[in-house]
């Protein structure tokens, strides 16, 4: 799996700043660049991981969507749970 250091909670919503901090839509190689700030401790294989799973999870969470055009949006249950973390 991934470190130790970081839970899915911390993947999730480090994916979902990504997208956010990119305009609420981005491309998968965009997301990639944005995870290693979000997570320093990952090695590169490890954000490749990382990226793949978290946006898989929050598209079937109906937290990220999938755009014909090639990137990801972030839906308002999205961004809701961005601010629902920033909260805690």
């Amino acid at each position: 799996m991934v470190s130790s250091d970081f839970n899915r909670e911390d993947i999730e919503i480090a994916v979902l700043r990504a997208v956010i901090e990119l305009g609420e839509k981005a491309d998968i190689k965009e997301i990639y660049q944005r995870i290693s700030s979000h997570l320093p401790k990952l090695s590169q294989q490890e954000v490749d991981k990382v990226v793949r799973w978290g946006k898989e999870s929050l598209v079937q969470k109906d937290e990220l969507r999938f755009n014909p055009l090639g990137s990801y949006d972030i839906t308002d249950s999205g961004k809701l749970r961005v601010k629902q973390s920033s909260q805690t």
